[in-house]
């Protein structure tokens, strides 16, 4: 329909309305500029395939240093300081009974090789998109139990931890229940295992329920393309790969251009017309033996007339070019250049204090969102394991703190605890704090801690008990006794008591 044509469509009084176009943008008929002859109106954004292209994602991990690099430096920042518990077993437990306790459940997860096996799931799930860790509970139900839900109350041991990918296992069922909160999430999955034998068939093994799993996934995604994607989220690769490849494309161009950077460059009267008679063979074998005696005996003979040099090819703005994929690279990787790169280039804040801080605020954002629920649910577990650090006693009360990436120097740490003396004196001599709570907060564990901890039945305690008794009020005498004395007067007597014989003072005659 044309511009200014009645179209089908009424208004409230029957009327037709006109079709009307509005533009929001410029456009120039002369140029082209925002019209159909624009090169750039034609500029969309790709559309993204579903992320099982499981062969190009496990090339680009292990055939790009700088893409195996986006994911083992994320992974290996999450996992390198580790972490750190806080238990109180019981209400009269005593700081040692609750240190000792936090030691062995830190022991029972390295038996178990927890720090290692989280690094291999979280680097699966940045290259595949998700991975799992298979937790060997022994709950006493036996290998038919495997996809019914972990009996926790019933678990006698853990016995190992087991990664796979998402492409060595399948979603067999999910949850259907639309009121529950895990609707739509996997309720079990089929572990397959491929022979160790090049070639070997897939073997199905077991199904198991996602109690029994600790899943992590990768970048994540809305549900229809989850649903694309088999039930899993997209690798970190899908969005980087495009840059990937250009950086890689440039650097290698630059590579070629200083394989060529001084080309030789041969001049001889009548070559030209050497070559319009067949004479190629001539020239080539006189170039040949030029360069031979260039390469055996550093001379090179020339006739009258010609002529060898060499011809620098200009490289102007090529190290500026490069600075800016680089910092394009990192910007899509989402890291600094000085972990991406392992140095910061001449002019891109030398001191690197800045990115660093900005890249550890992202590893323990991706420590909170990634880590904590899965490893909060295997230490879970390993409480109430039988033979578990505990037997099977859970604590009161436990936490899971994650230590900080960011590390101070002697002098640093020194300062800063004598600034934290300085306010825990304040705390103390206001009220805020006891000094018995300032010992246990900074000194009570196995280091030493800036976090303050209230003890709470302490202080509950003093709330709850009876206030002391007031002192009764002395006799109204004993006031008037101070009065007297002061004033040097004698007080008044009853008229049944006689009146006190005086003691002579010294030097008084009358004694």
């Amino acid at each position: 329909m044309a511009i200014g044509q009645q179209s089908q469509i009424v208004d409230s009084r029957g009327r037709h309305l006109r079709v009307v176009a509005r533009s929001d943008a410029y456009e120039n008929t002369l140029t082209g500029h925002g019209t159909d002859r624009d090169k750039t109106s034609s500029t969309r954004i790709k559309p993204v395939s579903p992320s099982t292209d499981r062969q190009t994602w496990e090339d680009i991990y292990h055939g790009d240093d700088l893409g195996a690099r986006m994911v083992d430096e994320l992974v290996d920042e999450m996992l390198r300081r580790w972490i750190r518990l806080n238990v109180t077993m019981r209400d009269d437990a005593d700081s040692q009974e609750n240190v000792e306790a936090a030691s062995e459940m830190m022991q029972a997860l390295d038996e178990l090789d927890a720090p290692e096996k989280l690094s291999e799931a979280l680097t699966w799930a940045q290259v595949f998109g998700g991975s799992l860790i298979f937790i060997g509970a022994d709950d006493g139900g036996g290998p038919d139990s495997m996809s019914q839900p972990l009996r926790e109350n019933a678990i006698r041991s853990i016995k190992f931890l087991d990664v796979y990918d998402r492409w060595d296992v399948d979603i067999a069922s999910e949850y259907g229940d639309p009121l529950q909160p895990k609707y739509g999430q996997p309720e079990t999955y089929r572990l397959r295992s491929s022979g160790s034998v090049t070639g070997a068939a897939n073997m199905i093994d077991q199904v198991v329920h996602e109690t029994r799993m600790l899943r992590f996934d990768g970048v994540r995604v809305n549900k229809r393309r989850l649903l694309r994607n088999g039930g899993w989220h997209d690798p970190a690769y899908v969005r980087v790969e495009k840059v990937l490849q250009d950086f890689g494309l440039s650097w290698s161009s630059a590579s070629h251009l200083l394989a060529d950077f001084a080309p030789m460059v041969f001049t001889s009267p009548g070559l030209s017309d050497t070559l319009a008679l067949d004479g190629a063979g001539v020239v080539m074998e006189r170039l040949l033996q030029m360069d031979l005696c260039r390469s055996t005996v550093r001379m090179v003979p020339i006739d009258e007339g010609e002529s060898l040099e060499r011809k620098a090819t200009p490289v102007t703005g090529m190290p500026n070019l490069l600075a800016l994929f680089i910092l394009r690279m990192c910007a899509a990787a989402r890291m600094p250049v000085t972990k991406l790169f392992g140095q910061s280039p001449a002019g891109l804040n030398t001191t690197a204090e800045g990115d660093l801080s900005f890249w550890y605020d992202r590893v323990e954002g991706r420590q909170k969102t990634d880590l904590r629920k899965p490893l909060m649910y295997l230490i879970k577990l390993l409480w109430l394991a039988k033979d578990g650090p505990t037997n099977g006693v859970e604590p009161k009360s436990w936490s899971m703190d994650f230590e900080k990436l960011w590390q101070l120097s002697q002098v640093e740490e020194t300062q800063a605890r004598k600034t934290q003396s300085e306010t825990d004196n304040n705390y103390i001599d206001t009220g805020v704090v006891t000094p018995e709570e300032i010992a246990q907060s900074r000194f009570g564990g196995d280091r030493y801690s800036f976090e303050t901890q209230l003890d709470q039945e302490m202080r509950e305690a003093e709330a709850e008990a009876e206030p002391e008794p007031e002192p009764e009020p002395a006799p109204m005498m004993q006031p008037l006794d101070e009065f007297y004395r002061k004033v040097g007067a004698q007080p008044e007597l009853p008229l049944d008591q006689p009146p006190p014989t005086p003691v002579p003072s010294a030097g008084d005659d009358r004694a």
